[in-house]
């Protein structure tokens, strides 16, 4: 069984894990798992469960944008990817990061994207991890839902996360319930 996954699946896995950059101008829907909750209620240690992966970690909001985590069998391997805010055409990729590094990589890439203030952007940042043991699988850090807003968060905090969520999950709902 695991020999015909091998041999039939993981190649088209594969291949949408390298097209997946491309559609997300296309209105393409991919298979991901979008996790959704409360601001620190979890999410991203759930993400750490499941993929065994460490992400960044701290008592504010640490989450401000969406972290695509694409797992993949092989050869161990980490990169990071996003799109430059001030030149969408030029992506920023950093190869070959220590799997101990990766927390640090996606906290300096949200810096970036976000600034160091409590703001959140819908600017994707994309993580692809390769390990031997690894299950082939796409996981979405999203934002927590805020109930408070606190700190040097925007005024409009709760709207902008709410619209966020709704925009990665719509792809989701949309080919479970064919609206």
């Amino acid at each position: 069984m695991e020999q015909a996954f091998n041999d039939q699946v993981r190649p088209k896995l594969d291949a949408i894990h390298r097209i997946r950059p491309y559609l997300k101008d296309e209105n393409v829907e991919l298979p991901a798992i979008v996790v959704v909750g409360d601001q620190s209620a979890g999410k991203t240690s759930l993400l750490e469960s499941l993929s065994r992966v460490n992400l960044p970690r701290g008592e504010e909001i640490v989450t401000r944008c969406p972290l695509q985590l694409q797992l993949r069998q092989g050869k161990q391997h980490a990169s990071i990817r996003y799109d430059n805010p001030q030149n969408p055409e030029k992506a920023y990729i950093k190869e070959d990061i220590a799997l101990e590094r990766i927390a640090e990589e996606v906290r300096d890439a949200t810096n970036i994207l976000c600034g160091k203030e409590a703001n959140i952007k819908n600017l994707l940042i994309t993580l692809q991890v390769s390990r031997p043991d690894a299950p082939t699988l796409t996981l979405i850090d999203l934002p927590g839902i805020v109930r408070v807003r606190t700190g040097d968060q925007p005024d409009d905090i709760e709207d902008q996360v709410e619209k966020l969520i709704l925009h990665h999950a719509a792809g989701l709902l949309s080919s479970m319930y064919d609206v």
